[in-house]
């Protein structure tokens, strides 16, 4: 079953907002979706998700980052 992390609305979001799915019933390398708002749509594992949540802690992407 495919539910809902977090939706990341903000400035600019229009018409749909990025999201982040945990989708448990996919394979594993593809459990972790992530959609823009264009339609696409990015699948990869948790173990790979998670590296990509530990760069952001650790502020590897704050350059991409605008506020």
């Amino acid at each position: 079953m495919k539910q809902r992390v977090i939706l990341l609305c903000g400035p600019g979001c229009c018409p749909a907002c990025p999201e982040v799915f945990d989708n448990a019933t996919a394979p594993a390398e593809k459990q972790v979706e992530i959609t823009d708002d264009f339609g696409g749509k990015v699948a990869m594992s948790k173990s790979q998700f998670s590296v990509l949540v530990k760069s952001a802690k650790e502020g590897k992407l704050d350059n991409y980052a605008q506020a």
